[in-house]
């Protein structure tokens, strides 16, 4: 019977292992500028950036798909560090006044976000398509602070 006791107080010691909740670092209204990089072209504007707590390790980072006023709206991101997060795929729902293009589909392959003092740097990798066109891959460093 012993050995049954002593796995369960194993057992009960490692489920209340907490975790840090590094989301606040992060969480905020963000405003700066935005680089995009693809076909060749680059182009930097003035843009902004949501990002919410979804949990004690994890974000949503609203604001991240063009032409999109909802800031539900984005990818989710795992927290790494305190300084740090990973940015996951996602795409973007279709948008179909972007630079005159009939169908605009922005998916998001991988990204990921550093925090360096008050400055938040979130760059992202992914693919544009328009009206069913070859996609281009595309670069997107956003810069801003709260």
């Amino acid at each position: 019977m012993r050995p049954i006791v002593l796995v369960a107080v194993i057992w009960v010691g490692a489920c209340a292992t907490t975790t840090t909740d590094w989301a606040p670092s992060f969480v905020g209204s963000w405003n700066g500028s935005r680089t995009m990089v693809y076909g060749g072209q680059s182009s930097t504007v003035p843009d902004f950036l949501t990002v919410s707590a979804t949990g004690t390790s994890w974000l949503k980072v609203g604001h991240a798909c063009p032409a999109n006023t909802d800031a539900t709206v984005g990818p989710p991101a795992t927290i790494v560090s305190a300084t740090s997060f990973t940015v996951g795929a996602y795409t973007c729902p279709t948008v179909t006044t972007v630079d005159g293009c009939s169908t605009f589909v922005h998916a998001l392959s991988e990204g990921q976000g550093s925090l360096r003092g008050p400055t938040l740097t979130v760059i992202e990798l992914g693919t544009v398509t328009c009206a069913g066109n070859k996609a281009l891959s595309y670069t997107s460093t956003f810069t801003g602070t709260r």
